[in-house]
């Protein structure tokens, strides 16, 4: 299942909430994609696999609808970007 265009809001304050933006600016993201010779620090897999999680149980006990995983990294590269501005 994706994310639809109505949770955005949800998925940006939850991103938010467990990465600060200042975590976020100075980061190359996931490094999913992209310069893999940055010198930037990559966000930290155990947070962004917690966040995931949270973020899986948060939908499910407000009848959102739940991210797949490739929506999920999407939003995070969003509100990455969305940081930097």
């Amino acid at each position: 299942m994706k994310w639809g265009a109505e949770d955005d809001e949800e998925r940006i304050i939850i991103t938010r909430a467990i990465n600060p933006r200042e975590t976020q600016e100075r980061s190359r993201g996931q490094v999913l994609a992209g310069n893999k010779h940055d010198i930037k620090p990559v966000l930290d897999a155990v947070i962004i696999s917690a966040c995931k999680g949270y973020v899986w149980m948060w939908c499910k006990d407000h009848s959102k609808t739940v991210p797949d995983d490739t929506s999920f990294n999407k939003a995070v590269t969003l509100q990455i970007d969305y940081s930097r501005k």
